[in-house]
């Protein structure tokens, strides 16, 4: 049932939000043009190249033509790769977003099963009417930040691994910075039986592990420290 209501839902074309316009026209900035979109914004790339007539542009809402991007270096990199294999194909990009994130649903589900164990809390998630709509309706990038989160859960209770918890943390973390808000809890579960000393080295550890995960992730695009513009961005919008 989840596998063919999601599917329904996939094909239903962006009505209530076209985020996903503003995924493509920023992930084709890096494809395409070879830009830093934590530099650049889509209007600034339109501008520099005279490219007001690129169909991977046209369709994205005037708020964001000169807003640079705000989410983690991870979202920037995978919509780059996905606006690169529609090969200016706008149509053929949006596609590929829906089925990216038709197959991230459906590995959410499988995750919460995994880490529950209960098909309820499977259906209760996977026929949410706002997950569909917002997630595979409007392709939203939130489903990547639950897709790692709910990841780090499974490693944190069915692993008991406070490196790949931690790793899974910082890769949603890198699509979107609120995410780092629950390591602090995770650690905690993981380390809450161990005496003192292993709960101070099991913190650190993950801190360093976080550090690293999101060094590896900004490498591509950390020219200054411009690009954490978004953190703070992100913030006053909140």
């Amino acid at each position: 049932m989840i596998f063919i209501v999601s599917f329904v839902f996939m094909l239903i074309v962006p009505y209530s939000s076209k985020d996903v316009f503003a995924y493509i026209g920023n992930g084709w900035i890096g494809a395409h043009y070879h830009e830093n979109p934590y530099q650049m914004s889509i209007g600034e790339v339109q501008e520099k190249y005279q490219a007001q007539q690129d169909v991977m542009f046209q369709k994205v809402a005037p708020v964001w033509l000169y807003e640079r991007v705000t989410y983690g270096p991870l979202s920037t990199l995978l919509v780059t790769v996905f606006s690169g294999l529609s090969l200016g194909n706008i149509d053929v990009a949006l596609c590929l977003f829906k089925v990216v994130n038709w197959l991230v649903h459906l590995g959410c589900c499988y995750l919460i099963f995994k880490i529950t164990g209960k098909r309820k809390f499977v259906v209760l998630y996977g026929l949410n009417p706002v997950i569909l709509l917002e997630g595979l309706a409007d392709v939203h990038n939130d489903l990547w930040l639950v897709f790692f989160v709910l990841l780090a859960m499974y490693f944190a209770r069915q692993k008991k691994s406070l490196v790949l918890t931690t790793v899974s943390v910082g890769l949603a973390t890198t699509v979107k910075y609120v995410a780092v808000l629950i390591l602090p809890f995770l650690v905690i579960y993981l380390v809450r039986k161990a005496d003192l000393k292993h709960r101070i080295i099991g913190c650190i550890k993950a801190g360093c592990v976080l550090v690293g995960t999101l060094f590896v992730c900004y490498v591509p695009y950390m020219r200054d420290f411009g690009v954490l513009a978004g953190v703070f961005l992100q913030q006053r919008k909140i």
